[in-house]
Formats: structure tokens, C-alpha cells, sequence
């Protein structure tokens, strides 16, 4: 009997299986945050669009909002790539979102806008 057939097909092991990705209720949590973030964004944008016909000066008002959205977003991404750093951290709460941006700031600034699992 070859190996796979003993050990079964869903049975992972050390080698094969993921180390750093993990499914959480928190990753789930961070995953709705940024599905959040984007509606807003969404709905933001529509909402200046809308408007701007009446009152042109909204049209300086894009790129703030979508900067605004893109630095809210990329803290819960390196969240969800180093889930393994963050164990204790949930991103609902506010003060564990604040320290979140923090790090990761502090990360891209001191390493040229890279971030690795060292500097994390």
C-alpha cells in the first residue's frame, strides 16, 4: 500500500502543511474590516461624485479619501500575511488596531517600504 493510501488523503503533515496562514475567527474578523473599509471607500467616492457638480471644490477631496483607504487597508493585510506575529491581536478592537498600525508602519518606514516576517 503506497504511502498517501495509509495516511489518507486529508491528513496533513509538518512538510506539507502551511505554517504561517491560518484560518481564524480573527482573520475572518480582519477580512470583514477590509471588506468594510472598501464599502465605505465605496460609498464615499459615490457620494463626492454625486455632489460635485454642485460644489466643484469636492473634487480635492478623492485623493484624500482613497489615500485615507489604502493606509486603513494595508495594516490588515500584513495582519493576515504574519497571523502567526499577531496571535494575541484582534483587529475589532480599536487599541489592538492602533498597535497594528504602529508595527506595520514602523516596518515599512525602517525597511524601505518592505516588510518581511523579521521585521514584524
Amino acid at each position: 500500500m503506497s504511502t498517501l493510501m495509509r495516511s489518507g488523503i486529508l491528513e496533513s503533515h509538518s512538510s506539507t502543511a502551511r505554517s504561517k496562514s491560518r484560518n481564524s475567527p480573527r482573520a475572518v474578523a480582519a477580512v470583514v474590516l477590509i471588506l468594510g473599509i472598501f464599502a465605505t471607500l465605496w460609498t464615499t467616492l459615490a457620494y463626492l461624485q454625486s455632489h460635485t457638480e454642485a460644489k466643484p471644490m469636492l473634487v480635492v477631496l478623492f485623493p484624500i479619501a482613497a489615500i485615507t483607504g489604502i493606509l486603513a487597508i494595508i495594516p490588515l493585510f500584513i495582519y493576515l500575511s504574519y497571523q502567526g506575529d499577531f496571535e494575541k491581536l484582534n483587529p475589532l478592537r480599536p487599541t489592538h488596531y492602533w498597535f497594528l498600525v504602529k508595527k506595520t508602519y514602523t516596518a515599512l518606514q525602517n525597511n524601505n517600504l518592505k516588510v518581511s516576517a523579521k521585521d514584524i
